[in-house]
């Protein structure tokens, strides 16, 4: 079997074909998904903003709940969950209770988020998918997002937190990689400089077709998820 190589580093080419290849997607889009796009973040804050007023808190906590539980969340299901974390914890139910569909880190973080404290917790194991009954040593989970670490969580956030503010920041996620590598699963991980140097490619790709970095990626986003659709699949959601 051949053996698979690792990037190294984003050298010139895989900025340029990386920009070249966003470029491509981008083009394939309709009008109407370009529209739909571009205006993407501005109602994901409107909807954040729409989740505080109901539930009493802020647009920035409602922001940073549905960033956090984000993970391999499809967007409307990601939106129920964050509504119903919130509703539970501002109405003295029991927030951990509430079915999610991603990482038990990621939900309790948001729990941690919501009561600005850390959580300690005891994560479930999971085989091919599926709760074994069984879970594991207690784990901590802290409030807030860490740029530092979290850099997709933290862009996303700042995309919904900020709408139309938001151009520093680039949500880079895999349906971006996809977009942007020719084969992503070559990257042997995401790391704070790759980070960076994906986010400045992505925005001189919009700045180049008038668009700020944030329509842009969502553009491109739906681009991806679009030529990927048939291997998507009725999401479990999970306790």
């Amino acid at each position: 079997m051949k053996k698979v190589k690792k990037y190294r580093s984003l050298n010139r080419y895989y900025i340029r074909t990386g920009i070249n290849r966003m470029l491509k997607l981008y083009n394939q889009a309709t009008p109407e998904e370009k529209a739909a796009g571009i205006k993407w973040y501005s109602d994901a804050h409107k909807y954040a903003a729409a989740l505080a007023i109901e539930h009493n808190t802020t647009t920035e906590t409602a922001a940073k709940i549905v960033s956090i539980l984000s993970p391999s969340v499809e967007w409307e299901l990601n939106k129920q969950q964050a509504a119903a974390i919130i509703a539970a914890h501002n109405t003295g139910s029991n927030p951990a209770k509430v079915i999610v569909s991603t990482y038990d880190g990621n939900k309790y973080k948001a729990i941690a988020t919501l009561k600005d404290k850390p959580i300690t917790y005891k994560p479930r194991e999971i085989k091919n998918g599926e709760y074994t009954g069984k879970t594991g040593k207690p784990r901590t989970a802290r409030p807030g997002i860490n740029r530092e670490t979290a850099l997709k969580t933290y862009a996303f956030f700042q995309n919904i937190n900020q709408g139309e503010n938001a151009a520093e920041y680039v949500t880079i996620d895999r349906h971006h990689l996809s977009a942007f590598f020719k084969n992503p699963k070559r990257i042997k991980s995401l790391t704070a400089a790759r980070y960076a140097d994906i986010t400045e490619a992505t925005k001189t790709a919009a700045a180049s077709v008038g668009l700020k970095p944030y329509q842009f990626q969502a553009v491109i986003w739906e681009q991806v998820r679009k030529k990927q659709a048939p291997q998507h699949t009725t999401q479990k959601t999970t306790v």
